[in-house]
């Protein structure tokens, strides 16, 4: 079964791993021919990390959370995968570019072999991961799936009143010249957005939050099956800004829209207006408790200033080089529900610590299993 526990997973410290191991490796030679052999350590080591497979007793079903109705059909996968952290390609061009030449040196062929090896793997520059049939791709807030593994979606684009039961038919359904970044994925049963379809990797991506899954119990009892609390959208934030700080060492970070939602008669279009969010993470690890919540016991969260922005101020600030700020995709309507949860814990703190020199200052629990 594949886990869908939010709690840190070895693939958010895959780059802490590698550089450990080439950090180790290198302190024992410093010799010319010794330092590539290193650089194709480490990236056997990404190689390995992404075919981990985990045997699963009987393949779980995927369902949408609001219906229960089944997107991924029970047995319909035979092996989950973990996804490798978000810097993955990052780390695999500074590879690229950086690894050690032999400069006329004697080779025995080995290295050869291995980079070619390597680049059939598509560890290389301007690789990306794609979707393949039965394989279940796991990342830290979504399912990577191919679309003849689902069923019970619907496909639109952004501009579309109508979906369609594939995703060809929507792309040929478009009035638009070019065909779009991606589609959104709707329940077929409930409508309810569920995820998008990447059209560059011709791949389905299900939110977590979205979702429900069955998961494996404890390792202190791998046999047995257990249903957990499902993460919602803010667990999946949290997870998120975690990994991004832990990724890249910065706790500022500007919460965006991936995608615009899909139209719902229902709304009343505050979400479509949703801004984006300016977060800036003081203490990613604090347990506190309220009188307000007396039920919920000590709680684990992240106390963090942030502050509402237009998105054409949040694109500016992704693309200067001043300010070191990370970008944070989110669906339109989880950045809506992030902001008012952030109101509602503000509600928690004394009265006087609730703004901080123009900033707001909000908890956001962490999810735990």
């Amino acid at each position: 079964m594949a886990p869908i526990a939010m709690s840190p997973s070895p693939c958010l410290s895959l780059h802490q791993q590698m550089l450990q191991q080439a950090t180790s490796v290198r302190a024992f030679s410093s010799s010319h021919t010794r330092d590539t052999t290193i650089w194709l350590n480490v990236a056997r080591v990404a190689s390995a990390r992404l075919n981990i497979r985990h045997a699963p007793q009987h393949a779980s079903a995927i369902a949408c959370r609001q219906c229960g109705e089944a997107v991924v059909p029970e047995d319909r996968l035979d092996v989950w995968k973990d996804l490798p952290s978000e810097n993955w390609a990052e780390m695999m061009d500074f590879w690229h570019c950086h690894k050690p030449h032999d400069h006329g040196q004697e080779k025995n062929g080995d290295d050869d072999d291995d980079d070619e090896h390597l680049t059939k793997r598509g560890y290389g520059a301007n690789s990306s991961i794609a979707a393949q049939t039965r394989v279940g791709f796991v990342d830290l807030t979504s399912f990577l799936l191919a679309e003849e593994d689902c069923t019970g979606l619907r496909f639109s684009t952004p501009d579309a009143t109508s979906t369609r039961s594939t995703a060809a038919a929507a792309l040929d359904a478009s009035p638009a010249t070019q065909a779009p970044r991606m589609l959104h994925v709707t329940c077929a049963s409930c409508a309810v957005h569920i995820g998008f379809y990447n059209t560059s990797i011709a791949s389905v991506v299900l939110f977590k939050w979205q979702t429900t899954c069955q998961t494996t119990a404890t390792a202190s009892a791998p046999s047995t099956l257990a249903q957990s609390a499902p993460p919602t959208g803010a667990d999946c934030l949290a997870a998120t800004l975690l990994a991004t700080l832990s990724r890249s060492g910065s706790s500022k970070s500007v919460i965006v829209p991936t995608i615009q939602a899909p139209p719902n008669p229902k709304d009343d279009g505050g979400e479509q207006q949703q801004p984006a969010l300016h977060v800036w993470v003081l203490n990613s690890n604090i347990t506190y408790a309220s009188s307000l919540r007396p039920s919920a016991g000590p709680r684990s969260a992240l106390k963090l200033l942030y502050k509402p922005i237009p998105v054409e101020q949040a694109d500016a600030m992704l693309e200067s080089f001043a300010l070191d700020v990370q970008e944070v995709n989110f669906p339109v309507a989880v950045i809506a529900a992030a902001a008012r949860g952030f109101e509602a814990s503000a509600l928690l703190l004394p009265a006087g610590e609730r703004l901080f020199n123009g900033w707001r200052v909000a908890l956001l629990d962490k999810w735990v299993s």
